[in-house]
């Protein structure tokens, strides 16, 4: 109690926001416990009040996983409550876990390395889904955590992750990569993606061939093999031209 009524002494947040505080975020049986009896996560809970109680306008807060340690309804409370801070302020949450992010950001930064990998709008991020993330290799997972690629594989082709876009099979973020004609590197996902909307978005009476399919392919800067084409276009279940064509 004392340590938060310190951090309140030196703001302009009056006491009956601190008790609104401690109520929403449970942590009234913690007043008068000394912070070494505190557990990891309600640790975390007395210093995300504090910080908050601090906060005047106009401040630079930054919150390095302030969830990783709470369930999630008490991790979604904070989210709510940190909405309250926003106008005014400029507020940089660093998370594993993008789904908070999708509840309170207005800019998505994905780092890998100290690089920033991808920078868009948070609704730029949320439309394109999880086909927009970085390319996943399984190779490139084996390399780093020193197992065998078949251990990946067989992982990933068994386990399931719930996603803000629904539950999906975990070897579904897993990508192979080729070169486009400026020598980056473009998942076959991203591939199979734009294969699926020119196939979608054709003439069903003249459908695109295999061989038509390569060639604009390759004027969007993606210099992708006819063979190349049917093995992806199999591969999303889209039968050959002749048995797309709609005879009117």
């Amino acid at each position: 109690e004392q340590n938060l009524e310190f951090a309140r002494y030196y703001s302009d947040n009056h006491k009956d926001m601190l008790i609104d505080l401690v109520q929403q975020l449970d942590c009234q049986h913690l007043l008068h416990k000394h912070p070494a009896q505190l557990s990891g996560g309600e640790l975390q809970r007395v210093a995300y009040i504090r910080a908050l109680i601090q906060i005047k306008g106009n401040h630079i807060i930054l919150l390095d996983e302030p969830y990783s340690a709470l369930d999630k309804k008490l991790a979604n409370t904070s989210l709510h409550l940190l909405h309250q801070f926003k106008n005014n302020n400029l507020i940089f949450l660093v998370t594993h876990n993008i789904s908070e992010l999708y509840q309170i950001a207005d800019e998505l930064l994905y780092i890998d390395k100290s690089e920033v990998i991808l920078h868009q709008s948070i609704e730029a991020a949320m439309s394109s889904g999880y086909n927009r993330l970085p390319i996943a290799s399984r190779i490139n997972i084996a390399d780093k955590i020193h197992m065998d690629i078949s251990t990946i594989s067989r992982v990933a082709n068994s386990k399931y992750v719930d996603t803000p876009y629904g539950t999906k099979l975990i070897k579904e973020f897993f990508s192979e990569s080729m070169k486009n004609d400026k020598g980056e590197d473009i998942s076959t996902r991203k591939i199979k993606n734009i294969l699926q909307t020119i196939i979608d978005n054709e003439n069903k009476q003249k459908p695109v061939t295999d061989e038509k399919l390569s060639l604009l392919l390759k004027e969007k800067g993606y210099l992708i093999a006819r063979r190349t084409v049917a093995k992806y276009r199999e591969q999303l279940n889209i039968p050959v031209a002749r048995l797309r064509k709609v005879i009117l």
